[in-house]
C-alpha cells in the first residue's frame, strides 16, 4: 500500500515538471526576437518621365519606282561618273543621270531638231518685225496674228521633238539605289515599255505599324519616334505622319504611319525594327521602378523606411514607361524607398538599411 502511494505521488510530480517545463519553452518562443530584414534604399527626387509604346514591324522604302523605256532603241548602259564603270547593282545616283540611253537613228532623222530650231529662229524674227511694223501701222493685225501664231506653232514643235528626243535617255527619277538592273545585251534592241532598272531612295524609309485601340487618345502627328533593328546599337529618328480613323473590329487595332530618316543609309528596306514612340511626358515628378510595386488588396503599393520601420504606401500610379511609372499619390520627395530586400517586408517591420 505504501508502494503504491509513493509511486502515485512520483507520477504527480512528473506531470508538473512536464507542465512547468511546457510554460517555460513557449515563454521562450514567444519573448524570442526576430532579426531585422535587410534592405536598400534610395532617397526619392523629382524628375522626368516620358511614356513609351514599343512596336515591331518591316520598314519599306518610302520612295520605289519601276523604271521602263518610253520608246524603242538600240540598248546602252551609261557610265556611272563616280565609279569610272557601267552602272551596277546597288550603286547610288542622283536625280535626273542617265543611267540607259537608247538610239534611234530613225527617229532622230524623222524628229529633225535642226530644222526645227532653224524655222524658230526665223518666225520669231518675223513675229518681231511685223510687231515693229504694227506699231507703226505698216501691217495690219491679221497680219500681226498670223505671224506670231507661225512663232508659236514653230516653238511648240520643238519642244514636242525635244521631248521625243528626251525619251531615248532613261533618267533616274529621284535620288537613290538601283536595286534591280536587269541584264540586256549592248546594242540589242529594246522595245518601248521595256524594264530597265529599279530605284530605291533609302534615305527616308516608313513603318507601317498597328497600334491598339487603347492608344488611340495620345496618337498625334509629330509625336517623335526611335526606330533601330535587332542587331543595330545605333537608333534613328522618325515621326508619326499619321494614323487610321478606325478601328479594325476583329483586331482592335488602328494603323499608324511612321516616317523614318536613315541619312546613313544603315536600315535596309525589309528589316523587321523596333520602334519606340513618345506618347508624353511629365516634368518634376516622382517616378519609381515598375518592378518593386507589390499587388495587394489594398492596391498597388510600395515600402519606405521611418525610423528603421517599414511603412506601407498605397500608390495612386501615372504615366509609365518599360521601366519607370508616375507616381501621383502615396509618395513624396523625400521619401526612402525600399527597392531591395522588399519582397520578405510587411508593415512595421524592423529594417536594417544596407549602406
Amino acid at each position: 500500500m505504501k508502494t503504491t502511494y509513493t509511486y502515485h505521488r512520483l507520477i504527480f510530480f512528473l506531470a508538473i515538471a512536464t507542465a512547468l517545463a511546457g510554460c517555460q519553452n513557449r515563454r521562450g518562443r514567444n519573448n524570442e526576437v526576430r532579426p531585422d530584414v535587410q534592405v536598400a534604399v534610395t532617397e526619392l527626387k523629382l524628375g522626368d518621365i516620358v511614356s513609351t509604346l514599343r512596336l515591331t514591324g518591316t520598314v519599306k522604302a518610302l520612295s520605289k519606282a519601276e523604271i521602263k523605256t518610253e520608246t524603242q532603241g538600240l540598248y546602252r548602259l551609261k557610265t556611272n561618273p563616280r565609279t569610272g564603270k557601267r552602272y551596277a547593282l546597288g550603286d547610288r545616283v542622283k536625280k535626273g543621270e542617265v543611267i540607259v540611253a537608247l538610239e534611234d537613228m530613225e527617229l532622230e532623222n524623222d524628229i529633225r531638231i535642226e530644222s526645227k530650231e532653224m524655222k524658230l529662229e526665223l518666225n520669231k524674227n518675223e513675229f518681231e518685225k511685223q510687231k515693229s511694223l504694227f506699231e507703226k501701222g505698216g501691217v495690219t493685225l491679221r497680219e500681226l496674228r498670223t505671224s506670231e501664231s507661225n512663232f508659236l506653232n514653230s516653238k511648240y514643235d520643238l519642244e514636242k521633238a525635244k521631248i521625243m528626243l528626251a525619251r531615248l535617255n532613261v533618267r533616274a527619277p529621284f535620288d537613290g539605289l538601283i536595286t534591280d538592273l536587269p541584264h540586256m545585251t549592248e546594242g540589242v534592241k529594246a522595245a518601248s515599255g521595256t524594264k530597265v532598272f529599279e530605284l530605291m531612295n533609302d534615305k527616308k524609309l516608313l513603318l507601317e505599324a498597328q497600334m491598339q485601340e487603347r492608344y488611340f487618345s495620345s496618337m498625334k502627328k509629330g509625336l517623335e519616334v526611335q526606330v533601330g533593328n535587332y542587331n543595330q546599337k545605333d537608333r534613328l529618328k522618325g515621326k508619326l505622319t499619321g494614323f487610321s480613323p478606325a478601328i479594325d473590329p476583329s483586331s482592335r487595332t488602328f494603323k499608324a504611319k511612321i516616317l523614318i530618316d536613315n541619312p546613313k543609309g544603315s536600315l535596309k528596306a525589309g528589316m523587321f525594327v523596333q520602334a519606340k514612340v513618345e506618347l508624353d511626358s511629365r516634368s518634376s515628378v516622382i517616378s519609381i521602378p515598375k518592378d518593386i510595386i507589390r499587388q495587394a488588396r489594398k492596391g498597388q503599393l510600395v515600402y519606405v523606411v521611418e525610423k528603421k520601420l517599414a511603412k506601407e504606401r498605397v500608390l495612386e500610379l501615372g504615366l509609365e514607361n518599360d521601366e519607370y511609372v508616375e507616381v501621383k499619390t502615396g509618395l513624396k520627395k523625400g521619401d526612402r524607398l525600399v527597392i531591395k530586400g522588399y519582397e520578405m517586408l510587411r508593415n512595421d517591420a524592423k529594417v536594417k538599411v544596407l549602406k
